[in-house]
């Protein structure tokens, strides 16, 4: 309740902030008023006040309420929404992060290559045997239980069920994340392409965002800003280039712009 109550806080003021570090503490510390709140922040581009500022004034619907809203009640029950952020995030990250964009954009990928690709620890009853294991194997901390020497954590079960076929000493390694060169892409071959999909008149042609927030994140992206050009630029370029591909053509024409 106390983190709850400082979500609660930190949300309010920092729309009395300018944008600078004071602001961005804030907006983080906003996304403790709730696990769901917490989880969706982390999942989401651009945040609750960044969306009102880019859409010009206009109240999108908070993040968590969007994921509820998209999952129809069937997953989360309104006592769910407070348990506690790991097992909330298990569960998303399952059934949500995974589902619908993981597996989602591996599948569209390979089958774009005429590749057929196997996904072997999502399988139905390997996910069902995991969800069951005790806490301790699927968080980071000492075991309670187990052989001396025991690997714990996300990936601890994983290890040592494999453990006679692993070479020696690989669970020792430090964690290696998987990730696109994206922020070099936006300053090499997709630069061009970058800066006139998000310049003042295709901004103002399409009429959907606000220039002056645009802008803004074009600037974060030459002061060279984290999480700038991956993924604030790169989201509002395939913005821009859906419509052009999408609904140019379609309706050649037409106002599409928002009145």
């Amino acid at each position: 309740r106390f983190l709850s109550s400082i979500g609660n806080v930190a949300g309010f003021l920092s729309g009395y902030f300018p944008p600078g570090p004071t602001r961005d503490r804030l907006r983080s510390l906003s996304g403790y008023r709730s696990p769901l709140a917490l989880w969706t922040r982390s999942h989401t581009v651009f945040n609750q006040v960044e969306m009102e500022y880019l859409l010009d004034g206009l109240q999108p619907i908070p993040g968590e309420e969007r994921v509820l809203e998209a999952l129809g009640g069937e997953l989360i029950s309104p006592d769910e929404r407070n348990e506690s952020l790991r097992l909330l995030a298990l569960r998303l990250d399952a059934c949500v992060y995974m589902r619908s964009q993981l597996l989602r954009d591996s599948d569209t990928t390979s089958m774009a290559h005429s590749l057929e690709l196997r996904v072997p620890l999502v399988d139905d009853e390997v996910a069902r045997f995991a969800l069951s294991c005790p806490s301790e194997f699927i968080q980071p901390g000492k075991a309670s239980s187990g052989s001396p020497g025991a690997v714990v954590g996300s990936k601890g079960l994983l290890i040592e069920a494999l453990r006679d076929f692993l070479p020696q000493g690989i669970e020792k390694r430090p964690k290696e994340g998987f990730s696109l060169a994206f922020d070099e892409w936006m300053r090499g071959a997709l630069f061009d392409i970058a800066m006139d999909t998000t310049a003042p008149q295709s901004v103002s042609r399409r009429g959907w965002l606000n220039g002056a927030a645009v802008a803004e994140v074009r600037r974060e992206f030459e002061r060279k800003t984290p999480g700038a050009a991956y993924p604030k630029l790169w989201s509002l370029m395939i913005l821009e280039l859906w419509a052009q591909g999408t609904l140019d053509d379609r309706f050649e024409g037409a106002d599409l712009s928002v009145a």
